[in-house]
């Protein structure tokens, strides 16, 4: 069982590429569990409790920067690694993490990981890449956001989006538009006219919640077309 997992978990290229014995360690003090729709994993502003895995399923992380308005950073889906800038600085959550559907994570505790690293002090080096391979995609993800048209954030996106069994193995967006015009920097107007558009081309299929793409080849020809 045990094994099983660690290839699981391998597929993400941070915990595929560290040490096996320290994969071995992190492994060792995993605790899975299971949240439903909506759980909150952690809030806002909460001290760090340690790192999480997605196993199955899908976690939200957003925040909140004013009063009244959230914005949706970023959807992880198996086996996406999360929560480590507060376990390497000590402090509070820079977001909020957020059950996308029901999902089985893996918690691996926070005074756990703080034993194990005073044994084995190169989990926070592992940690620290980590940390530098989601901010080098936060990057990357910017500077595409900044360069495109909106039609072409928006392409890109769903290109991107994780592939689930509710969107039969296609890239799936479970996200309202409102989130969705919170992460390309547009209107609910403008992205509601674009997915409409895309609608009628045939090339995603919108369902309550979710946004599915049903022709990736034409999205992403829209997508290079838009920019």
């Amino acid at each position: 069982m045990q094994g099983d997992l660690e290839r699981r978990l391998a597929k993400d290229p941070w915990f595929g590429s560290i040490p096996a014995a320290h994969r071995a360690l992190l492994l060792g003090q995993l605790r899975q569990r299971q949240t439903h729709a909506g759980e909150r994993i952690y809030a806002f502003g909460a001290p760090p409790d340690g790192l999480y895995v997605v196993i199955e399923g899908e976690v939200r992380l957003v925040s909140y920067p004013r009063v009244g308005k959230q914005v949706l950073h970023l959807v992880l889906a198996p086996p996406s690694w999360f929560g480590e800038v507060s376990v390497l600085d000590d402090g509070p959550r820079p977001n909020e993490a957020i059950s996308v559907g029901t999902a089985t994570l893996g918690h691996l505790p926070l005074a756990d990981f703080q034993k194990l690293a005073a044994a084995s002090p190169g989990l926070y080096r592992d940690l620290g890449i980590l940390s530098c391979r989601h901010q080098r995609s936060s990057l990357k993800y910017m500077g595409l956001m900044m360069s495109q048209t909106p039609p072409a954030r928006i392409a890109l996106l769903l290109l991107r989006a994780p592939r689930t069994p509710a969107g039969r193995g296609r890239p799936t967006l479970h996200m309202s538009q409102e989130d969705l015009a919170g992460m390309v920097g547009v209107s609910r107007q403008s992205v509601n006219k674009t997915l409409k558009r895309l609608q009628t081309m045939r090339v995603i299929e919108l369902q309550y919640g979710r946004i599915i793409v049903t022709d990736e080849p034409r999205l992403a020809e829209v997508a290079e077309r838009s920019k």
